[in-house]
């Protein structure tokens, strides 16, 4: 039976290309034009317009904007220009041709006000603009396709299996709601990076689910809390894998937003037995992102509103965090922790202090936390400390700073907590560092979940000696401890420092 499921991505991209030509996406055009506009009229923010009384023209003009709005920050500037949507705060005589009557001018003014029209938006670095060409063969066509998913949400169900899955209530009592990234890493340990133009075999390979989202939801189910996971994922082999692993391991998959005939995005992570580490990423955005039409849904606001503790990473794009930010803010109820990475892209605006107030615990390295403020890591003229007094005054409730063999624990009138306190880090193992801090946040989230969002020096300490036995192993997902590993760790760390430096036994 036909009905707004059978609103496709490819329709509405379409009609937005035929849209887009002359005058682009106006009303008195809705109004006159042949084209078919029924796909436009069956999206589902439309219809939910439409059925609080806004004409129908005045629905498609307001969905389309909302939804450019969202989209990062070229492609948004690149569909208002191209759909002239006047998405523009300063308007000004260059302006004017920006959202001219006639395509041409539209595109040949965004391209001549590139810098001045992403610096308008709060970017610090501005990426290369495309040649004139490139914008109307391609980057436009990619820019439509990102607004149509994000008009569409569309969804598949979550791949089917033969047996039967429990899954866990989602109002998530006690528990903890992640929202982060899967994907599908490729691991490889090495003795030390290759130099250019040549090659090595690694001493170690492992594949299988990651994500830093995955591995939190993973780490929180392992210490026995309820843990839902927010994610958008590929339907193809490695995402249907992802999902299969997230039951056997008790994580909630039922928000897990399926993206039809997409791949799953990948991670290939190289380790060093030093405890370096290199992660490169491709996140698939075009195909796999959280789409706002699909975070307005009714099952992620009961969610959101059920769990104790949200778990946020830097994962989703921009556009999809701040939107996760503003309905987490509308929950008085839970607890917030945000772990700072991977960091945002420079072509993006940082978090803003609004959204900062809203973070109860951030999770972070030292890098990460100028990253999060912009500030280069050769500043010296500012310290780590004035960047973490920075955050505070923010509004951020307290600041972890999670390092490979140590961690610090600042709170607004506390002293500062630096761990480890009794264990000298010459004795700690790092392996691979590359879950470390998923191991601390999901062990954090555990702990808080279960004292009403209180956190205390022992629930610090858990948390850390959760992130030294990830650590000390090889793996993202696989390495992530349950409780009486974290116990047995601690331990043998404490006897080999008594008998390595006896003389600070007590």
């Amino acid at each position: 039976m036909a009905g707004p499921a059978d609103v496709t991505v490819a329709g509405v991209k379409a009609t937005l290309k035929s849209l887009r030509t002359r005058s682009g996406l106006q009303y008195d055009r809705l109004l006159a034009t042949e084209l078919a506009l029924d796909v436009l009229e069956r999206l589902p923010s439309v219809a939910a317009l439409t059925a609080h009384g806004a004409p129908q023209a005045d629905a498609i003009i307001r969905a389309v904007r909302e939804a450019a709005l969202r989209l990062p920050t070229t492609e948004m500037l690149i569909v208002d220009a191209a759909l002239c949507l006047r998405l523009g705060s300063d308007a000004d005589e260059t302006d004017e041709e920006l959202y001219d009557d006639d395509l041409s001018t539209r595109r040949e003014s965004l391209l001549k006000h590139w810098e001045r029209l992403h610096l308008g938006q709060g970017l610090l670095s501005v990426p290369v603009a495309p040649s004139p060409r490139a914008l109307r063969l391609d980057r436009e066509d990619s820019a439509l396709s990102l607004l149509a998913v994000e008009l569409v949400g569309e969804e598949a169900s979550p791949p089917s299996t033969s047996e039967a899955v429990d899954v866990p209530d989602r109002d998530l009592p006690g528990g903890a709601l992640v929202f982060g990234s899967a994907v599908w890493d490729v691991a490889f340990q090495v003795a030390d990076i290759p130099s250019v133009n040549t090659s090595m075999q690694a001493a170690d390979f492992v594949e299988g689910p990651g994500g830093k989202g995955l591995n939190q939801a993973v780490g929180i189910a392992r210490l026995g809390a309820a843990a839902a996971l927010v994610a958008p994922i590929g339907s193809d082999a490695n995402g249907q894998e992802i999902v299969r692993y997230l039951r056997d391991e008790s994580v909630d998959t039922s928000l897990m937003q399926v993206r039809s005939d997409a791949k799953t995005p990948r991670t290939l992570v190289i380790s060093s037995p030093a405890g370096n580490f290199w992660h490169i990423g491709w996140k698939n955005e075009h195909e796999v992102r959280l789409t706002g039409d699909f975070l307005r849904d009714d099952q992620v606001a009961s969610a959101i509103s059920g769990a104790s503790v949200i778990v946020l990473t830097l994962e989703p794009p921009r556009g999809s965090l701040r939107s996760v930010l503003r309905l987490v803010g509308e929950n008085k109820r839970a607890t917030v922790v945000l772990t700072a990475s991977p960091p945002i892209d420079f072509h993006e605006p940082p978090l803003s202090a609004d959204e900062l107030r809203r973070v109860d615990f951030l999770v972070a390295s030292n890098w990460e936390l100028r990253m999060l403020l912009r500030e280069p890591a050769e500043a010296q003229e500012v310290s780590n400390q004035d960047v973490v007094n920075r955050i505070l005054m923010a509004g951020v409730k307290t600041v972890c700073i999670v390092e490979s063999r140590h961690c610090e624990i600042l709170r607004v009138g506390h002293e500062v907590l630096s761990l480890p306190e009794d264990i000298r880090p010459e004795v700690i193992s790092v392996t691979d560092p590359s879950a470390s801090k998923d191991a601390f946040a999901a062990a954090l989230a555990t702990r808080l979940a279960r004292n009403d969002g209180r956190a205390t020096d022992d629930d610090f300490r858990f948390a850390f000696f959760a992130m030294l036995a990830a650590g000390a192993r090889f793996g993202t997902s696989t390495a992530l401890p349950v409780e009486a590993e974290i116990q047995r760790y601690e331990e043998t760390l404490s006897q080999q420092a008594k008998a390595l430096f006896p003389q600070d036994a007590r």
